[in-house]
């Protein structure tokens, strides 16, 4: 009996996604546990097991859209006759043998025909409309990678604007909107600001950069500042979740990364007892496979709270949007010169704008503002900076 492939649930909030590659062709043997197709889902990519030992037989095209639940393919027992599926390719004589050789489709193998291109190569092509089979590829043996899309995107986005044309909202740019609008029309949203000195902030980036041989992320500093000032006030660190508010045990905390098609926000763990080099390594490494749209459900999955820094683009202070389920999202302005006001005269100093955005059935103002106080307080103490080394 021909046993179902459904997509499957990839965390809250994941309803569909698209496939953007099948490792094994229509027809190939296959075995329980092994990736046979992947699907990608916001800016995650996510491999699909086969569920038994049996012939493959697809049931969905590269580039369809999936619901949760939905049908992708059958694992059939050999000679077992196709479901009866509309509009699917029909499946295939099964020419395996007890010891067979490896089938077109399979990892490293072309399916006759197919035009070969990486995962994420089809997948940025579907997003922009771009036909694979006019693109010359430069990767290994002809295979259109990523970077021959993007040239081609190009092209058309300047022929595009010469004529007054349009560009087709990317599936990251149609998720991202669809998350935002949700956390509008469900959270009750409150944003809190304050102006808070950081000079002690400048000082521990520079000394941290130094001692650890590398330029130490500002967003890793406050990163530590969330973690810390949560685990000092624990039911501030919640989130609602079905009407149910949980109180979390961990402080994971997401940081925002900005890709080619808009944002996304992978999670660091156990930020607030991890040390500073681990989560500076773990940063660069979720930040080069958000790049390399390579990130998994797993690491966008989950967190605390966010960070948002917008102030490396200039800007000072900015209400930052929540990222549900999360309860909390801290803002980070621009670090600059301005007068301050000591002993009653005027002098400059480092300051930068705080926001914090905070779901009012969470919080209230007085807990989030004690959170911010927390975060304030540590900016402008040097044993704690020190402490981090």
């Amino acid at each position: 009996m021909a046993i179902q492939i459904v997509m499957p649930s990839f965390g809250m909030y994941t309803a569909e996604g698209t496939l953007v590659n099948w490792l094994y062709a229509n027809g190939a043997r296959v075995k329980e546990g092994e990736t046979v197709l992947e699907i990608e889902t916001e800016k995650a990519v996510n491999p699909v097991i086969s569920p038994a030992d049996g012939i493959l037989y697809q049931a969905a095209e590269i580039g369809a859209l999936i619901k949760e639940q939905g049908l992708l393919g059958y694992i059939m027992a050999e000679g077992e006759p196709a479901p009866a599926i509309p509009g699917a390719a029909p499946a295939p004589a099964s020419t395996c043998k007890s010891d067979p050789a490896k089938a077109p489709g399979e990892p490293g193998v072309a399916a006759p025909g197919r035009v070969r291109a990486s995962p994420a190569a089809r997948k940025l092509a579907l997003e922009n409309k771009i036909n694979l089979e006019t693109l010359a590829g430069s990767g290994p043996e002809g295979r259109i990678v990523e970077a021959d899309v993007k040239a081609a995107i190009k092209i058309k986005t300047d022929r595009s604007t010469q004529t007054g044309g349009s560009a087709p909202l990317s599936t990251l740019r149609r998720t991202i909107g669809e998350r935002l609008r949700r956390s509008i029309d469900t959270a009750v949203s409150l944003t809190i600001t304050r102006e808070v000195e950081a000079g002690e902030l400048v000082r521990a980036h520079k000394v941290l950069s130094e001692q650890m041989k590398c330029s130490v992320p500002y967003d890793a500093l406050f990163m530590k500042l969330l973690a810390a000032a949560l685990r000092e006030h624990p039911c501030s660190n919640a989130i609602l979740d079905n009407n149910t508010l949980r109180l979390l045990d961990e402080v994971d905390i997401c940081f925002a990364v900005s890709v080619s098609e808009g944002l996304v926000v992978p999670v660091v763990r156990k930020v607030d007892t991890t040390p500073l080099a681990k989560i500076v390594d773990e940063m660069k490494r979720l930040a080069n496979l958000a790049r390399s749209n390579s990130l998994r459900s797993e690491d966008l999955s989950g967190g605390s709270s966010t960070v948002s820094n917008l102030g490396a683009s200039g800007v000072d202070i900015f209400t930052p949007i929540l990222n549900p389920p999360q309860s909390s999202i801290l803002g980070v302005g621009r670090i600059a010169e301005r007068p301050v006001a000591r002993g009653g005269a005027l002098s400059a100093a480092s300051t930068c704008w705080l926001s914090f955005t905070f779901d009012h059935r969470v919080l209230d103002g007085v807990p989030a503002a004690r959170v911010l106080e927390s975060i304030a307080k540590r900016m402008t103490d040097r044993e704690y900076f020190d402490s981090l080394a």
